[in-house]
């Protein structure tokens, strides 16, 4: 629920990989983003699935609000790894990549899964340059990045719930690349 505050009862200190699905274009949705995040304190892979948003409220958050709204303690110490799925290069979403660049100085792996651009606003060239602006001002020097094109229907291939909650995966959400026999 909106404005609800982190406390110390709602630390869940065990959980090591999150997943999110965010309406980037929806500001009440973005703004429990860094209350969520800071309920997670020792979480090291940030999976995040950019929503669709069917009625966008405006005012996309940047960077500044991620900066003011300070969920910078987990994203400073613990998170390693960041996918971020269906990036249509709007506003909201290159601020949060901005700031989680910038904040997450464990941060060694990222992969950014562009939406397929024939369902997006944006040119392709237009959405490379935005997730490429995003990380111009890296806090971890190593940070392996890689782009990732969608062909995919709109939404690419929908997380499971099943999957995820599917403990014998090390990471249910983690991205593998195909593996060819040979």
């Amino acid at each position: 629920m909106p404005r609800i505050k982190a406390s110390e009862s709602a630390l869940l200190t065990s959980v090591k990989i999150l997943s999110l699905n965010v309406c980037f274009g929806v500001r009440n949705d973005v703004k429990m983003v860094p209350t969520f995040l800071k309920c997670f304190p020792n979480a090291e892979r940030l999976h995040i699935m950019s929503a669709k948003c069917d009625q966008p409220t405006g005012n996309h958050l940047t960077v500044k609000f991620w900066e003011e709204s300070d969920p910078k303690q987990n994203l400073l110490s613990c998170i390693n790894m960041l996918t971020f799925r269906e990036f249509k290069g709007d506003r909201g979403e290159v601020g949060f990549l901005e700031f989680v660049f910038q904040s997450a100085r464990a941060l060694d792996k990222v992969a950014i899964f562009m939406a397929n651009p024939s369902f997006t606003r944006f040119s392709t060239d237009e959405a490379l340059v935005k997730a490429q602006y995003s990380a111009r001002n890296l806090a971890s020097k190593s940070c392996e990045k890689c782009i990732i094109w969608s062909s995919r229907p709109e939404g690419g291939d929908a997380w499971s719930l099943r999957v995820g909650a599917d403990f014998s995966f090390e990471d249910p959400f983690m991205v593998m690349p195909a593996r060819e026999d040979s």
